[in-house]
């Protein structure tokens, strides 16, 4: 079983951000791991699931996931949405795999999906939640907005080129614009439950740097750390991930962990990529060179690799009990 095919199709995601953010549609080049099962559930899962796997319900019960998507293919620019599950990787279901892909986020409850959903669609990106065994559409493709996020409270923002940070507004069904945010071009943005966001400019560069916004409306330059792509912000809110293409590794070192003041408390082992935080805050998904596992943070412990047929890129795991 393998990722759909679709044309190489690249969205507004992709204008001079980073690698990171842009999108494609076409099938990777390689299999990925997968198990029987069809559609079914709220959130796409198979109605007969594969066989478990003892080094697959590690990883899910140390992140206290039940499941977790994922961003998966060879190529950043050829990935397809994937499901990370007790049997093991496998492409999502058909119904709620996009044509092209730029981004997966989630708060463990919603997961939401930067990307186009068909053919017919626009070559820009739209915004979509997983939800009820389908694409849900939240931003349509030639919105201009890309790179969607959850906040702790479930509520969805995204990104506009040279534009800031807009907020959904479930009631009005409309985005509004966070001031805070001027005109930045962000790659993304990490909500805490005191409605404080984190995000980087200059992303991949030197000068990459950490900034907070928050409802008062005051920006504020955090720390600066080379070559920064993303952050992934803790559950509990007090820590981050850096993360960083793998091409830049070798000028710029590798990622970290940093407290919201940018004092770093961990660095994450050489050449792994964070993915996801666990529920807990204590544990991050990695992936490196189609392997991943998971880090202790604070022992600086990683399990045993388990490997992949096909590189991951991002993730979003939904808490819950994978048994």
């Amino acid at each position: 079983m393998r990722f759909r095919r679709g044309a190489l199709i690249l969205g507004v995601a992709g204008l001079l951000l980073s690698a990171g953010c842009s999108i494609a549609g076409q099938e990777p080049s390689g299999p990925v791991d997968s198990g029987s099962g069809s559609v079914a559930g709220s959130h796409g899962e198979p109605s007969r699931p594969p066989t478990a796997k003892r080094e697959w319900v590690q990883v899910l019960r140390l992140l206290g996931a039940h499941r977790v998507y994922v961003m998966a293919g060879d190529d950043v620019l050829h990935a397809g949405l994937g499901v990370i599950g007790p049997g093991g990787l496998r492409p999502a279901p058909r119904r709620v795999q996009p044509f092209a892909l730029s981004n997966v986020a989630g708060n463990g409850d919603r997961v939401v999906i930067g990307g186009v959903r068909d053919e017919s669609d626009p070559y820009t990106d739209g915004v979509y939640e997983v939800a009820g065994g389908r694409l849900v559409q939240v931003a349509t493709p030639g919105s201009g907005l890309y790179a969607p996020s959850v906040g702790p409270d479930g509520s969805l923002s995204a990104v506009r080129p040279k534009a800031g940070v807009f907020r959904f507004d479930e009631g009005s069904g409309r985005w509004r614009h966070v001031p805070a945010s001027g005109t930045l071009t962000l790659p993304g943005v990490a909500w805490r439950d005191d409605g404080q966001g984190f995000s980087v400019v200059r992303v991949n560069s030197p000068r990459s740097t950490l900034i907070t916004f928050a409802r008062d409306g005051r920006r504020q330059d955090v720390a600066s750390f080379p070559c920064m792509n993303l952050v992934l912000l803790a559950p509990d809110g007090e820590a981050l991930a850096t993360t960083l293409p793998a091409s830049v590794r070798k000028r710029c070192g590798d990622a970290h962990v940093l407290t919201t003041d940018g004092t770093i408390v961990a660095d994450v082992p050489s050449g792994w990529e964070p993915l996801a935080w666990g529920k807990d805050s204590e544990h991050l998904l990695l992936a490196r060179s189609r392997t991943l596992a998971v880090l202790d943070v604070a022992s600086g412990e990683v399990t045993e690799p388990v490997r992949v047929s096909t590189e991951l890129w991002m993730a979003a795991p939904l808490w819950g009990s994978p048994a």
